[in-house]
């Protein structure tokens, strides 16, 4: 699934739009951001048939941050975005 995932533009100020691709029989996915300490910051569904969701950052302090991408398959991409300010 990682391949099927695309976050931009990273290092982000405000927002972020992440891109992804869902198999068709799957409704949603979810994106997770959590911080350094591993505290879950952001919660946010990502609608199938939208293909990409805009992630705003603007309340949150600069730093690196962990995202996750879950399907209800099990499905896990995840990886880094920085947010500078």
């Amino acid at each position: 699934m990682q391949n099927l995932l695309l976050v931009m533009p990273n290092p982000a100020s405000n927002n972020f739009v992440l891109h992804y691709q869902l198999p068709p029989h799957i409704a949603f996915g979810v994106i997770e951001l959590y911080n350094t300490l591993g505290q879950k910051v952001l919660y946010k569904q990502a609608p199938q048939a939208l293909h990409q969701v805009n992630v705003s950052v603007a309340d949150l302090s600069a730093g690196v941050y962990l995202y996750r991408f879950v399907t209800i398959e099990g499905q896990v991409a995840s990886g880094k975005i920085i947010v500078n300010r």
